[in-house]
This record gives structure tokens, C-alpha cells and sequence, in this order.
């Protein structure tokens, strides 16, 4: 989930208040994400490949470029569009979270500074932002699904390595204290998938997010994204997402 991810980066476009009865609206050709908090809903998301039911103290996290269909008898909520770099999803993610005073306090005060015109709304704002993903990062640590710790070591680290090119498995099971069969073992029951195919996913979703900001040449993003070869990481690339990086660039 968005709310466990380290490395993110925001910039606010708008935030909202909402208080809304027997809705029925479709969000279509949204090129931006957008956070939301429910004080009160009984809504349905209805997105391409399922549908998700919101209810009350319920935070939301829609990715850029997903179609939704919102369907809702009521419907109370706060929601901050907003850009996102380092991260790359496809599905709708819902949290509810169990510390629903704090958190929908920082979703008023974002959205109170954002609308109140002050020359440093941006900082201040931004600011408050940081510190509501701190909270629901460490509250979704907590609430984990039963992921052991070590594995969520072994994530965190190498999440925080993407762009190290000697990184290895053998690596983050040595620093997480395990042989690299069990580490194997962890990500396979609680992933599904291995470590090597989890650290190659992690460096193709850093590299869409660098190219799509506009900033990083496909060399550049190589780079970062811990490949020497430029070749091979446009190998990769096109293995996973179907498109070289030049044309995924062109494509956006």
C-alpha cells in the first residue's frame, strides 16, 4: 500500500470538503492522485477490476489515470488531489484507520490552510501532509497483515537501496540476519513472489516515476534506478511495462 512506501513525494494540487447525498458521478481521464478521508460514507468505488465499499473513518488513495465510477447514499469526506513521484499503482487502496480523530483533524487542518490564501499555504500545507503520511504509515506498520518483521525489514531495505547496483539478495538477508533460503521463503508465502522479482518490480516502479516527472533522461533513470547498462535496464523495462522508456515517456 501507498501508506507503507518510503521515498514518496508529494505536491498538493487542490483539496476539497465534501458533504454529499445520492451521488452517482464518474471520475474519468484524472491525470493526478487524490487522498481522501470519509467522516461519514456508504459508498462504492467501482473501478475496472473491482469494487471497493467505503464506509465511515475510512482513508482512500486513488492512483493518476484510474476511471472509477462513485456510487453513495451520503457521502462525507475530505480529499487533497495531489502529484505524486516514487510511486506507481493501478487499484484503488482503502484504510481504515483506527485513530480516526487525529487523522481526520489533519485532513481538516490541510484542507484549512490550503483554502485559507496565506502567502505560505504551500509549505504549511505540505508540511501537515508529511506528517498525516508519518501517522498512517506507522499505524498500517502496525496493522500489518501478519507480514513478520524481518520480512518487512528486508522490504524497507531494500526499498531504501533501489539505487545501489550491487545491492543483492544475499545482501538484505545478511542485513536482516537470515540465509537467503528463508528470506526466499518469507517472500514467497507473504508476497508471492521472490526477492530478486520484488527488487526488479520496486526499480521499474522508481523508474516510471523519474521518467514521468520530466526530469531524467533514460540514462539518468538507469542510474538511479540501479542499473550500470543502460541496454539492459531498457530490456527490463520493456519486459514489464510493454513499452521502451522513450516511448513510455512519448505515451504519457
Amino acid at each position: 500500500m501507498i501508506f507503507t512506501q518510503q521515498k514518496l513525494v508529494f505536491r498538493i494540487i487542490e483539496t476539497y470538503h465534501l458533504q454529499q447525498k445520492n451521488v452517482r458521478f464518474d471520475e474519468r481521464g484524472r491525470h493526478y492522485a487524490s487522498l481522501s478521508f470519509r467522516f461519514r460514507s456508504d459508498a462504492f468505488i467501482h473501478s475496472k477490476n473491482e469494487s471497493i465499499r467505503m464506509s465511515d473513518n475510512t482513508v482512500s488513495f486513488f492512483p493518476p489515470d484510474v476511471d472509477y465510477r462513485r456510487e453513495a447514499g451520503q457521502d462525507h469526506l475530505i480529499a487533497i488531489d495531489l502529484d505524486v513521484d516514487n510511486y506507481d499503482g493501478e487499484r484503488v487502496e482503502r484504510f481504515v484507520t483506527s485513530r480516526p480523530e487525529e487523522i481526520g483533524r489533519l485532513f481538516y487542518e490541510i484542507h484549512k490552510m490550503w483554502s485559507s490564501g496565506r502567502m505560505d499555504r504551500f509549505y504549511r500545507a505540505s508540511a501537515l501532509l508529511y506528517a498525516l503520511f508519518a501517522e498512517l504509515y506507522g499505524e498500517c506498520a502496525e496493522q500489518d497483515d501478519g507480514m513478520p518483521a524481518i520480512l518487512r525489514r528486508a522490504i524497507e531495505y531494500l526499498e531504501g537501496h533501489l539505487d545501489d547496483p550491487e545491492l543483492s539478495v544475499t545482501e538484505a538477508a545478511r542485513h536482516v540476519g537470515v540465509s537467503e533460503v528463508y528470506l526466499r521463503r518469507l517472500f514467497r508465502e507473504h508476497r508471492q513472489t521472490s526477492p530478486k522479482r520484488y527488487l526488479t518490480d520496486a526499480r521499474i516502479r522508481k523508474a516510471k516515476s523519474l521518467l514521468s516527472s520530466g526530469f531524467y533522461s533514460v540514462g539518468q533513470t538507469a542510474l538511479k534506478c540501479g542499473f550500470r547498462d543502460e541496454k539492459y535496464f531498457s530490456t527490463c523495462f520493456r519486459r514489464q511495462v510493454g513499452l521502451s522508456p522513450s516511448r513510455y515517456v512519448y505515451s504519457r
